[in-house]
């Protein structure tokens, strides 16, 4: 799966691959790529942490809701 997101200055790929390790395991595997412009070039360098974190988190949650059944809800 391949989404883009738009927003004020912000671009953002995300390439997102279900790949087969075996008939009951599934391995997840996540590109995400920012293109900034303008202002946003500085925050994106000043919050680079953050949007290596946020991936990782909905990747835990996806897992946490496929494994176990949780619900999780995102602001």
């Amino acid at each position: 799966m391949v989404f883009s997101y738009d927003a004020k200055g912000v671009f953002n790929i995300q390439k997102i691959i279900f790949e087969e390790v075996d008939e009951n395991t599934t391995k997840l595997i996540s590109y995400n790529e920012f293109q900034f412009i303008g202002f946003m070039i500085l925050i994106g360098f000043l919050m680079q942490g953050a949007f290596e974190k946020k991936p990782l988190k909905h990747m835990l949650d996806f897992k946490a809701f496929d494994e176990e059944g949780k619900s999780i809800r995102h602001n």
